[in-house]
């Protein structure tokens, strides 16, 4: 049983891992309606699936920011640390990045 004690770390590799997962399932969406199914229903399916299951994933450990714009709304009310931000922002990128390889 291993366990990560330092929370900016856990942090980050919770954003890093809900990134992925809302960038991988939702572009999956995309790419389904584009090549296969021809329905808006699937993005939107997709994505609505994606974001959930990464919410509830990750939700507990990092808040499920999940995205750039709304770390940088909580930095701005106070509610997460500029350090945190850097980590958060950083992990969404890598998300992003890994999801798109």
């Amino acid at each position: 049983h291993m366990r990560i004690r330092n929370d900016t770390f856990r942090e980050f590799l919770a954003e890093t891992l809900g990134t992925f997962m809302l960038c991988t399932i939702g572009l999956g969406g995309v790419a389904s309606n584009t090549y296969g199914l021809n329905s808006p229903l699937t993005v939107s399916i997709a994505f609505g699936f994606a974001a959930s299951l990464a919410i509830l994933m990750v939700g507990k450990v990092s808040g499920a920011h999940l995205n750039p714009p709304v770390s940088f709304l909580f930095l701005l009310t106070g509610r997460l640390s500029v350090k945190k931000f850097f980590a958060y922002i950083s992990a969404q990128t890598l998300g992003a990045f890994l999801s798109s390889t």
